[in-house]
């Protein structure tokens, strides 16, 4: 189906509500929005023209549809609802059109062109619909503008009554970019083009053209700045290649003679103290290897011990079973002495409560005999006499049986005369018989007794239930002992003695399993006990044998590392003197060995100035470099940051006179 209902048409009163279709198929298609609006208007009747989200329109027909004869209505915007109130004056704004019609077409904004020719833009909520939403809608076709969407915007826009809304927009986006990087002006460039000619394009394209002029000068010299570091990092290289070789020579020089004359001095220093202390390095080397074996044998030892500590741990866990055991025992002997005694509990409840009962029973007999007696003596009273004023049938305060109109001047209760007489019936009329000795008999009370004797007897009857119930149980206590057994009769209680024994019976049971745990518990601990406490013993016995082995081993390594210290010290201590006919050959060799090392690689060895020369050459061509090499990267900073200000101080003028 082609058509679809858009919106209605309805005067109000008398006047039946027609329906408005569009016609999903386009009359055109593919079309900018002016192209679209001017083709709507060379058509007949009234069209809607449907904006894409690409800002390219189509045109499709709208048709009142009559009811039951002609009626010639007309989509008029003159007569659209653009009133945000609910309650419309409908003689004057009968046209109604739904909300969101352009997604019904999957566009993004939609015009309608009536059957004069007027133009309105429709938007999402028509009637919510005014300037700021319609300037809001233009909006959304100016991300990423192209042709079509700018077109778009301004047909919006118009009908907003603000077409230079689009020039600001867009020129304010491109000076968006324009300020984040003043340098990449092709695309605000693009974005601008698309603008009608007028003062924010030629503001904008003058402002781009300066930027790039601007942009030029900060790349040519910039460009001259990098090329004057880049040839002052190519003396650099090349001063200090030569240099940099006499220096590395000179250094490798000076490590060779350094290692060479350290290991004549260290050699020269391993034979003085030989001479002088004999055998102090073998000395030391057992010292050395003592020491080690002695914190071995430490280690060793804490493992021993720590093995022992476990040891005595678990032996003395297993030893605290039996203990254990013993505990559970007793927790269950005490449960079954509990439940022992709980066949007295109960025998002593059942007596007392038996007894309570029968006390009770006792009492509403007592109560039910003397009702039964007071209802027998009411029902034998004879009845009250009927007729005259007495007679329920007739009017109670008639005179002599007939029915008569009240006299309203006398006393109602009067016997004759003018005043009441409190000595004779007030309802009597003529009969002025006297009442029996007993009284006349009171169908009331009689009704109140006899439901009193049903109650008592009711009362009566539960109290004789309950006390034979309890009579029963009371038989079997004398015969039994066994509470499961005794439990079976207790569904024949009274619930309120069958709850309370129950209970009783709860706790029987629950003390019998808790008396099966323990006695497990106590099996499980005796049972461990016999099966682990030997292997824990012997475990014991030989950590025990362990510790003693490594708390010897380390004793004697101990006694190692100080017979060896001692001797050390004893051998420092009695060190021969360099003047020793043994020691100074070896003296004199360590000390030529010294002098010799200082000639050589010292601080005013030759070696060791030369190497010091050509390293001070290197740093002084390194220091001149990086400073230079600092200078020119300021001067580029300094360029750069300068035209950056320069370029933003132009977009920030232009902004303002874009937004006047």
């Amino acid at each position: 189906m082609s058509n679809f209902k858009v919106g209605s048409h309805d005067t109000g009163w008398l006047d039946a509500s027609n329906p408005i279709k569009a016609d999903k198929n386009a009359l055109a298609s593919g079309l900018s929005v002016d192209q679209a609006i001017a083709k709507a208007k060379q058509t007949e009747g009234a069209e809607i023209v449907v904006v894409k989200s690409d800002g390219k329109a189509s045109v499709h027909a709208l048709s009142v549809e009559d009811s039951f004869w002609d009626e010639g209505k007309k989509v008029l915007i003159s007569e659209l609802d653009r009133d945000p109130a609910k309650k419309q004056d409908l003689g004057k704004t009968p046209l109604a059109i739904d909300d969101n019609i352009a997604n019904a077409f999957s566009g993004q904004g939609a015009f309608l062109v009536d059957a004069k020719n007027q133009t309105t833009y429709l938007g999402d909520d028509v009637d919510q619909t005014n300037a700021g939403t319609k300037l809001k809608d233009a909006d959304a076709f100016l991300s990423n503008p192209t042709r079509e969407k700018v077109d778009a915007a301004y047909a919006i826009a118009r009908d907003a009554g603000n077409e230079r809304h689009v020039d600001k927009t867009v020129a304010r986006n491109a000076l968006d970019q324009l300020q984040r990087n003043y340098r990449q002006s092709d695309g605000p460039a693009q974005d601008v083009a698309l603008l009608k000619p007028g003062e924010a394009r030629s503001k904008v394209e003058g402002l781009i053209g300066e930027l790039k002029t601007v942009a030029g000068q900060e790349s040519q010299r910039v460009a001259e700045l990098r090329t004057q570091l880049s040839e002052r990092t190519d003396k650099w290289q090349a001063d200090l290649k030569d240099p940099t070789q006499k220096l590395n020579s000179a250094v490798n020089a000076w490590n060779q003679a350094n290692e060479r004359e350290t290991q004549a001095v260290s050699k020269g220093w391993y034979n003085l103290r030989e001479a002088r202390m004999p055998n102090v390095h073998q000395l030391e080397n057992s010292l050395e290897q003592a020491k080690g074996h002695a914190s071995r044998s430490r280690q060793q030892l804490d493992g021993a011990i720590q093995g022992r500590i476990n040891a005595e741990g678990r032996v003395n866990d297993l030893e605290r079973l039996p203990r254990e055991a013993d505990g559970h025992l007793e927790q269950a002997s005490r449960l079954k002495s509990e439940n022992r005694g709980m066949h007295m509990q109960i025998k002593t409840y059942v007596g007392l409560t038996l007894s309570q009962v029968e006390s009770e029973r006792r009492g509403v007999e007592r109560s039910l005999q003397r009702s039964e007696g007071d209802l027998s003596d009411e029902r034998n009273k004879p009845n009250r006499p009927t007729g005259g004023g007495g007679s329920h049938t007739t009017d109670p305060f008639a005179g002599g049986g007939s029915i008569s109109k009240p006299n309203h001047t006398t006393d109602p209760f009067a016997g004759g005369g003018s005043k009441p007489n409190h000595t004779t019936d007030p309802f009597a009329g003529g009969n002025n018989s006297s009442p029996p000795p007993g009284g006349w008999r009171d169908e009331g009370r009689v009704n109140d007794l006899d439901r009193q004797v049903s109650r008592l007897r009711r009362d009566r009857d539960e109290l004789r239930s309950r006390e034979n119930s309890l009579e029963s149980v009371n038989s079997r206590l004398m015969f039994t002992q066994d509470i499961d057994q005794l439990s079976m009769m207790f569904y024949n209680l009274d619930p309120i003695d069958r709850v309370a024994l129950n209970a009783y019976k709860e706790r029987h049971d629950g003390n019998k399993r808790a008396i099966s745990q323990q006695e497990r518990a106590a099996s499980d601990k005796r049972s461990r006990y016999n099966n682990e406490i030997g292997s824990a013993r012997n475990n014991l016995a030989h950590a025990t044998v362990n510790e003693d082995s490594a708390r010897s081993a380390f004793t004697q390594a101990e006694g190692r590392v100080g017979n060896l210290s001692g001797q050390l010290q004893d051998l420092n201590a009695n060190a021969r003197p360099d003047s020793h006919a043994a020691v100074k050959p070896a003296a004199t060799t360590y000390q030529k060995a010294v002098e010799h090392k200082e000639a050589t690689v010292g601080g005013d060895a030759p070696l060791t100035v030369t190497r010091d020369k050509a390293r001070a050459k290197v740093d002084g061509i390194n220091r001149e470099y990086q400073g230079d090499k600092q200078d020119l990267e300021s001067n580029i900073a300094n360029v750069q940051q300068s035209l950056h200000s320069e370029a933003q101080q132009k977009i920030s003028t232009v902004r303002n006179q874009v937004a006047r």
